[in-house]
């Protein structure tokens, strides 16, 4: 009974009740008057949200562990991506958590947002950059808020780490050392720009060699492949969530020559970049 209570939407504004006590009363009645009072049941201060906090029992403090073991758990996954072993974790969903608040929408909000900043900051222990998490930390912020049933927020919880483990098996930099992260990360934000073996080791100041035996030897790519990988991602991600022409499509993958972007395009995704947009529609 508890859970089904907090379970219920809780105005954080009364001009809302407002509101649709006058929208009723207009439908009702040609003329009314309301009048409000506040009242509280004296033998409800029981039932009140306070401070106090009772002396713990061995089932309370069982309970506690376990849910801090599984937090650790979360971020331990999550900075391997491994979605599968968290969908297994019994005790992960905040529904079985205490309230701490009245409002029990606020109240799953606030788990809602640890939750986020736990699988943030599991992203970064496996070295995915700032870029990646900001953005999508930002957007989980934003739908959280937004959210206004327990329904929902349930919904998202599941989603919230779904979409973190999904960010570590794409961006996550742990197996490279230093170096070869930095090249990496100056390729994903630069694609526009001259990502030529020597241009890249001047950028870091590396020899041109050692940037190309240590970027093979690591990724198991040529560095040259790599860039025209990375470049063919995000001419599919523009394809897919754009309607720019191909020509301009190719200039922001950093490729001028629309033949050769079809050519290149064609050669790693075995068809032209207008029949995939044909088959996306």
């Amino acid at each position: 009974m508890q859970l089904y209570y907090a379970a219920l939407p809780v105005f954080a504004d009364e001009r809302c009740i407002e509101a649709i006590i006058n929208c009723l009363c207009n439908k009702l009645w040609n003329s009314y008057t309301i009048e409000k009072k506040h009242f509280l049941n004296k033998n409800a201060s029981e039932y009140m949200y306070n401070d106090y906090s009772p002396e713990p029992t061995k089932q309370s403090i069982e309970v506690l562990e376990q849910r801090y073991n599984d937090e650790s758990l979360l971020m331990e996954y999550v900075a391997h991506g491994d979605f599968e072993s968290i969908d297994k974790l019994a005790h992960l969903n905040s529904s079985g958590i205490k309230p701490r608040l009245s409002d029990s929408i606020r109240d799953r909000k606030n788990f809602m947002i640890i939750l986020n900043t736990l699988c943030r900051k599991a992203a970064q222990s496996a070295y995915v950059h700032p870029i990646h998490l900001d953005e999508i930390s930002r957007k989980f912020a934003i739908r959280i808020e937004s959210c206004t049933t327990i329904a929902q927020l349930e919904t998202l919880e599941n989603e919230i780490t779904r979409k973190y483990c999904l960010l570590v098996q794409s961006y996550s930099l742990r197996k490279y050392s230093k170096p070869v992260q930095n090249i990496i990360n100056y390729i994903s934000f630069n694609l526009t720009d001259d990502l030529s073996l020597n241009t890249i080791s001047a950028e870091f100041a590396l020899n041109s060699s050692y940037v190309s035996s240590l970027f093979k030897r690591e990724t198991g790519s040529t560095l040259t492949n790599f860039v025209n990988n990375k470049r063919i991602e995000h001419a599919i991600y523009l394809l897919n969530t754009t309607k720019l022409p191909i020509q301009d499509i190719a200039v922001q993958c950093g490729i001028t020559d629309v033949n050769y972007f079809t050519k290149l395009f064609k050669k790693i995704k075995n068809m032209t970049p207008s029949q995939y947009r044909e088959m996306i529609q």
